[in-house]
């Protein structure tokens, strides 16, 4: 009996000695570094934000290097291995999905147009638009029966909104009336929240403001579900691309830029996750 409590004592305390060097040698592996390439600078940004909310977080053991490539380098990249992640602003072929790339929609940025709201518009066509910001419409009295000069204002050249508006509206053709560029869209609802003429396009974000209202563009009201489902005509979309038998970190990666735990991190952008 003597000889069994012995053993049994041994046994314990070896367990002990194991358990207190587990956590040491937990602490000592070092985190797999997610790569991530991406085209856009837009997430470049982003990212390193993101960056900085892993290390306020301990309990995430996440790590991930970052690098800027082109759009076909992203690709074969991450066919090739060299890189776990890509994100891109135009979907890649089809010949590539075949190859293994998987391909998903991540995030969309959309451009919209606020007015005060005590003007009575509600909506306006995109021809419309690109009217105003040619100079041919000068006044709101289409829209609302009043001959005031509409007071133009926006973000300024080379901020995302900015580049969204000129690809996608003005088909990169020159703004020739007069406009105030402003450096956050802060400054923008401050402009519309107190001047009823005001007519401002900038990234969609949650209003707190109830003198300011966006409004409809091509008979679409600019809300979550339209970005999401590609209905609204002014937007970005952001795709991951990573092939199927990623590697843990990149998966545990992944789930972690869908979670609600920084979803606010890209609301405060103006992107919109899926």
């Amino acid at each position: 009996m003597i000889r069994f409590s012995t053993k049994m004592f041994k046994l314990a305390a070896a367990v002990a000695v194991l358990f207190m060097f587990i956590p040491a040698y937990a602490e000592s592996q070092p985190v797999p570094v997610v790569n991530i390439l991406y085209t856009d600078d837009q997430m470049n940004k982003i990212f390193k934000l993101l960056a900085l909310a892993l290390v306020s977080d301990n309990e995430k053991a996440i790590d991930f290097s970052l690098a800027k490539a082109g759009h076909n380098k992203v690709i074969n990249d991450v066919l090739s291995g060299d890189a776990d992640i890509g994100v891109l602003t135009v979907k890649p072929l089809y010949k590539y999905r075949r190859r293994g790339l998987t391909v998903k929609p991540f995030a969309v940025f959309p451009v919209v147009w606020a007015v005060n709201s005590k003007n009575p518009v509600f909506g306006m066509t995109s021809q419309q638009l690109v009217d105003i910001y040619s100079g041919r419409i000068k006044t709101w009295k289409e829209f609302n029966n009043t001959g005031y000069v509409i007071h133009l204002a926006g973000m300024q050249k080379y901020t995302p909104a900015s580049d969204v508006m000129m690809k996608l509206l003005m088909k990169d053709d020159a703004v020739s009336a007069t406009m105030y560029c402003a450096s956050r869209p802060s400054e923008l609802i401050a402009m519309v929240s107190g001047n009823k003429n005001s007519l401002v396009f900038m990234p969609y974000l949650p209003l707190e403001d109830d003198q300011i209202k966006y409004i409809n563009i091509d008979s679409v009201k600019p809300k979550p579900e339209n970005f999401i489902s590609g209905k609204y005509p002014f937007l970005k979309v952001f795709y991951l691309v990573y092939k199927g038998d990623h590697s843990k970190a990149a998966d545990d990666f992944i789930a972690y830029l869908k979670s609600k735990d920084i979803n606010s991190l890209f609301t405060n952008e103006g992107l919109i996750l899926y």
